[in-house]
């Protein structure tokens, strides 16, 4: 081995006090990064039992609306079945009527028929409109096309986000397309033949929901006109009809006003309320027996500070 003359560089050597610094400084990044760990893992939990919630109420919705669309398909075959047995049998109105409060309440009980708002209430009209000389022969026919009209908008609204969606505007859910559809058949006066989903969405058009706080031709409220009309009719009237006007003329505005959404469910129980009070819970008992101290305190209303003072001092004195 040759040797040489060249002299060694010394080596620089860190300070014990140097590597001691950035051995702290590595032990305190490792405990700064298993600290943030510690936390980040804190705060991923915490949310954790918010987005299991929100996932299981998507779930939930998920299988509510999927009940809700089982449920109408259900709904739609108990119209098929009975519109078949109507016009098979060639049922009369009064005989429909008859054979679906029987069986309705069976099901549901008498009381909840009395009111047409109550959910055994709303069936039987549906029913009923399923069951109508216009509508049982061709029921299937008619419902096909609104359905039709409903689907084509689901695959338009999924294809494209702000593709109109005129049958959603104007109804809440397919179920209440298809009443509509089974009222209009039902309607003697009715001219309308919708045979296609595009006639169905150009009726749709030509009739879409009233906004809220629409007017009526003579530029009122619907609820406004009805107040109105009801106030007319009880000049001459005697007090139980003044009474029986005041409750029809109540639920007249709330039904004009709930025709102006898509979902007048909403408002069942309002109706089913109203339709509670009769004209003989309304009217005013005669006027009994002044009571004492009536007048002392109808008097106390128009007393200034000083007066209103000296009367509570006098009625403390009557009770002794």
């Amino acid at each position: 081995m040759t040797k040489t003359t060249k002299p060694r560089v010394p080596r620089n050597l860190k300070p014990e006090t140097t590597i001691a610094a950035e051995a702290a400084a590595v032990e305190q990044k490792t405990a700064r990064e298993a600290n943030s760990a510690a936390l980040n893992n804190q705060v991923r939990d915490i949310i954790a039992e918010y987005v299991n919630a929100e996932k299981a109420t998507a779930t939930a919705k998920r299988a509510w609306e999927d009940a809700g669309a089982a449920q109408m398909d259900k709904l739609e075959s108990v119209y098929v079945a009975l519109a078949k047995l109507a016009h098979e049998n060639d049922m009369t109105p009064d005989m429909c009527t008859a054979a679906l409060n029987a069986a309705l309440t069976h099901f549901y009980g008498a009381e909840q028929l009395k009111s047409g708002v109550s959910a055994a209430g709303k069936l039987r009209s549906q029913l009923t409109r399923a069951m109508h000389k216009e509508v049982r022969a061709n029921l299937p026919a008619i419902i096909a096309p609104w359905k039709a009209a409903w689907a084509d908008e689901t695959k338009a609204k999924a294809a494209k986000k702000d593709a109109e969606t005129p049958m959603r505007k104007k109804f809440h859910s397919q179920g209440v397309a298809v009443t509509q559809a089974l009222q209009l058949a039902a309607d003697d006066k009715a001219s309308v033949k919708l045979a296609r989903p595009a006639d169905v969405l150009t009726w749709v058009k030509e009739h879409p929901r009233k906004a809220r706080g629409a007017t009526t031709p003579n530029g009122t409220t619907p609820a406004t006109a009805a107040a109105k009309a009801a106030t007319a009719a009880g000049e001459g009237m005697s007090d139980m009809d003044k009474a029986s006007a005041k409750v029809d003329a109540l639920i007249a505005a709330v039904k004009a006003v709930s025709s102006e959404y898509g979902d007048p469910d909403c408002f069942v129980a309002v109706l089913d309320a109203l339709a509670k009070c009769t004209a003989k819970v309304m009217v005013r008992k005669p006027a009994s027996e002044p009571v004492a101290g009536v007048s002392d305190v109808d008097d106390a209303i128009t007393l200034n500070a000083e007066e209103y003072a000296q009367f509570k001092a006098l009625l403390a004195n009557k009770g002794k």
